[in-house]
């Protein structure tokens, strides 16, 4: 338990960027998004991305420590809308 509280803990530093990187690897690969204002909610809508290509795509490409990724952003999918949501601050 003390370590998975230790990895939330860590996460917070990077919680006041991450939606800002994910959108710059979006703009950098030319996947078309949206984004909220207030920065939590990033919605791709495109049949020629799925969700598991869009989760591969930010895992490899935006290095963070450990688990931080997965503790910061939530990725779901209805029809061919992505959404990628900040659950963590």
């Amino acid at each position: 338990m003390g370590s998975m509280k230790k990895e939330y803990d860590n996460s917070k530093k990077y919680s006041y960027d991450i939606m800002d990187e994910i959108s710059k690897l979006l703009e950098k690969k030319d996947i078309p998004f949206n984004i909220n204002t207030n920065k939590t909610e990033i919605v791709v809508k495109s049949s020629k991305y799925s969700k598991s290509s869009i989760k591969s795509l930010i895992t490899d490409n935006i290095s963070k420590p450990g688990t931080v990724i997965s503790l910061l952003i939530n990725i779901t999918d209805i029809g061919d809308t992505i959404y990628i949501r900040q659950v963590s601050k």
